[in-house]
């Protein structure tokens, strides 16, 4: 299961990078996988939280507190993405 995790965050971070080349050089792509990739983040740190809410833990073992404020930052943090990325796309396509 680690390696699981492990190659997911390797896809994750060579998403990012992906991202961050084509957001560079003007291209609406690197905007669409970064908007993807916070959507998807957002998703699972949602349902990583979502025992507060329910009361049952979906993904993992019911988390610590720690854990818990460390995932609500997450969320808050995603979400901003999700604003960026979704700004970032539509000043490239109207400066095309």
């Amino acid at each position: 299961m680690e390696l699981f995790w492990l190659a997911i965050a390797i896809v994750w971070y060579i998403l990012i990078l992906t991202s961050i080349y084509f957001v560079r050089f003007g291209d609406g792509l690197g905007a669409l996988i970064a908007g993807i990739l916070a959507w998807g983040t957002l998703l699972l740190w949602i349902l990583g939280n979502a025992y507060i809410v329910f009361g049952y833990p979906i993904i993992v073992q019911e988390p610590g507190v720690d854990e818990t404020w460390r995932d609500m930052i997450g969320i808050v943090i995603a979400t901003c993405i999700i604003l960026s990325s979704h700004n970032i796309f539509h000043k490239i396509r109207l400066h095309s």
